[in-house]
């Protein structure tokens, strides 16, 4: 009779173990999925009169805001930060701005380059990357 009780514990106990590292693996992979996705981009870079051009588009679930002291978008142009070198659509001095849920916004360095140029835009959800010619 101890026999059939102990096989009858350790299943339950079995039971139990398996439910709580399923509920644990869910928990921690639906909260993985939730971040990753809000702040989701693509881009198209060019190169005008050598000035880089973005459009980026806002492919996540949340605003991304850029403002003096929040930066969720950041530029990078050969290794460098130059995110406080674009303004939206060329506007001087127009660096405060947010891309909506499923919008976009064009952004127009105010330095001129010249050459090849290697791009990256990031957010706390993914990297574009790219080169542009200018």
């Amino acid at each position: 009779m101890k026999k059939g009780i102990s096989t009858i514990i350790a299943t339950i106990l079995l039971l139990i173990i398996t439910i709580a590292l399923t509920g644990t693996a869910y928990m921690f992979v639906s909260g993985m999925i939730g971040t990753r996705i809000s702040q989701t981009i693509s881009a198209d870079i060019s190169c005008v009169n050598g000035k880089v051009v973005l459009i980026v588009y806002n492919q996540g679930t949340d605003v991304i805001n850029n403002t003096a002291t929040t930066k969720e978008l950041k530029i990078y142009i050969n290794n460098a930060d130059k995110t406080d070198f674009f303004e939206e659509n060329g506007i001087l001095n127009q660096k405060t701005y947010g891309i909506v849920t499923h919008g976009n916004i064009v952004l127009i360095s105010n330095i001129t380059y010249s050459g090849g140029q290697k791009m990256m835009i990031m957010t706390s959800s993914n990297t574009q990357t790219g080169d542009v010619f200018c």
